[in-house]
């Protein structure tokens, strides 16, 4: 194994300890010597590979939101009709929440209560998923005419709320395979046929 298989393993282990660290005892509670204490290094080790405690958490953000996939996945739904773009927009991102539901819930209120993670945030990841997404409605051809610019912020917003509702506790939206099946499905009637009955 060379030194840079060695060293991205170690950091892989890190962020892994800081994963069930954080869900323990939330962002808050947690500190670098629990996090090393877990990943089994020196406490030191750990500022080899990460500045502070809020560099972990948005490595640990960036990795659960994917964000370096989303301009991919973007471009591969413009091929698609309407029904699957909606699909895949929300499906992935129901999908991820689920499987790291514990995780997320740790992590989404610290970033939206400390002003320096909530800016880093948004410039990494929502600013970027933005643009892809007035990018991608401005290249359709299958839907109505809409302002790019605001329907981006309203799908990003939908996704977003039901996340923030999940983390409030609202019993009828809990992560689960059926749950998210029944509210992609009410998502793509919401946008496909709106609410007025003909």
């Amino acid at each position: 194994m060379t030194r840079q298989e060695r060293a991205a393993q170690r950091r892989e282990a890190i962020l892994e300890a800081a994963a069930h660290t954080f869900t323990q005892k939330g962002y808050s509670g947690a500190s670098i010597k629990d996090i090393a204490e877990a990943a089994e290094v020196a406490d030191g080790t750990i500022y080899n590979y990460f500045t502070n405690k809020e560099a972990l958490l948005l490595a640990l953000f960036d990795r659960l939101v994917a964000a370096d996939q989303v301009g991919d996945r973007l471009t591969a739904a413009l091929d698609t009709d309407v029904d699957t773009f909606i699909a895949g927009y929300f499906g992935a991102h129901l999908a991820r929440v689920r499987e790291n539901y514990d995780l997320f819930r740790a992590v989404i209120p610290e970033i939206l209560a400390t002003p320096d993670l909530r800016d880093r945030y948004y410039q990494g990841f929502v600013a970027p998923l933005l643009r892809a997404a007035e990018d991608h409605l401005h290249k359709r051809s299958d839907v109505h005419p809409v302002d790019g610019e605001q329907m981006a912020r309203v799908l990003y917003a939908l996704f977003f709320g039901l996340l923030s509702l999940r983390i409030l506790g609202d019993e009828a939206i809990q992560p689960g395979e059926e749950t998210d099946a029944r509210l992609l499905a009410t998502i793509q009637q919401l946008f496909t046929q709106g609410l007025a009955a003909d």
